[in-house]
């Protein structure tokens, strides 16, 4: 394993496994890695990097220039790796975004600030970085498959939701019973989505969740 003083694998793909590892512990330490088989390298990146997700192309989307919070400006940009390659994705004209999944097409979904200081969901279709239609104050777009069906959360009402296409406007997901929120974690090529729920009775605890 590539050194430092902890890692955590976030996404897998093919033989493919992608994560971040910390040489201190504090967001400005973090380095992002891949590891095909039994070879592990990291990413050359700027520091502060993390490896979001990975397709089964090996193109890897994450983030780098994660500051800790007593150290602003935060200037942090999302980006795709693949073979030794790396290229920012940019923003939507705020100072920073962050990557959270890609599909096998080499798209990606990801957060971003705009040049008038909202929070936003983007998808970047390999050229170009677009907002994604949604009236959430404070939306997550968390994950994408092959077909452009987009799965977040609106972090305003803690409810899970979709963007049918990239061009759609964004849907909540239905909460189960008895439930008081939602999140929407990752979601596959046939279209099921896996997530958690959050209850209150008897007492506050979370359990998994599909939506088919």
């Amino acid at each position: 394993m590539t050194g430092g003083i902890f890692s955590v694998a976030s996404d897998t793909a093919g033989d493919r496994v992608v994560g971040v590892y910390h040489v201190t512990d504090s967001f400005a330490g973090r380095r992002a890695f891949v590891r095909t088989g039994n070879t592990e390298i990291t990413i050359d990146a700027p520091p502060g990097a993390s490896a979001a997700a990975v397709n089964e192309a090996g193109t890897v989307a994450g983030t780098y220039g994660f500051k800790d919070w007593t150290d602003p400006p935060f200037v942090n940009q999302a980006f795709v790796w693949r073979n030794g390659v790396i290229r920012s994705l940019g923003t939507l004209g705020g100072p920073t975004s962050t990557a959270n999944g890609i599909n096998d097409l080499g798209q990606v979904v990801g957060t971003s600030w705009t040049a008038d200081g909202q929070f936003a969901a983007f998808f970047w279709d390999g050229s170009a970085m677009r907002r994604l239609a949604t009236s959430s104050a404070s939306p997550t777009a968390q994950a994408v498959n092959d077909s452009g069906l987009v799965i977040g959360t609106d972090g305003t009402d803690g409810r899970a939701m979709i963007w049918p296409a990239p061009t759609a406007s964004s849907q909540l997901l239905p909460l189960p019973d008895g439930s008081v929120g939602s999140v929407a974690i990752n979601v596959n090529d046939a279209g099921l989505i896996v997530g958690q729920a959050d209850f209150v009775s008897p007492s506050w605890h979370s359990r998994a969740v599909v939506w088919r």
